[in-house]
């Protein structure tokens, strides 16, 4: 093969990686988002907002913040 068509194949190969790579991790975000979904109701529920939780076999803090998100302004909402 020439350089040309190798360096193709090559970026080809990498392509199809990426692609493997990123559907993995859309699947790790949403069952991340599914226990974020039972977790959080049950911090609320027992009213354990103020606490922070350790878990020290992997290094990790994790604390419970609510944040809230407003909707941007667009043209068309200040037609409205």
């Amino acid at each position: 093969m020439d350089e040309l068509q190798l360096q193709i194949f090559q970026w080809t190969q990498l392509d199809k990686q990426l692609k493997k790579i990123n559907k993995k991790a859309s699947e790790i975000r949403k069952q991340k988002e599914e226990l974020q979904g039972n977790i959080c109701p049950l911090i609320q529920e027992n009213k354990l907002e103020d606490n922070i939780f350790s878990i020290p076999s992997l290094q990790a803090n994790v604390s419970f913040k609510e944040q809230k998100v407003s909707e941007s302004i667009s043209y068309k909402f200040l037609e409205e």
